[in-house]
């Protein structure tokens, strides 16, 4: 099982983007970060 669990710094340096892994973050997180587009 291949997972990361990110934080906001993660998402703004588009690690999530360029990956096959499944990736989990916060509700907390997502609202901070839902205005990047892939």
């Amino acid at each position: 099982m291949d997972f990361r669990i990110l934080d906001a710094s993660a998402f703004y340096a588009g690690v999530p983007f360029r990956s096959s892994s499944d990736c989990y973050t916060t509700s907390l997180v997502y609202d901070e970060i839902k205005h990047i587009k892939k």
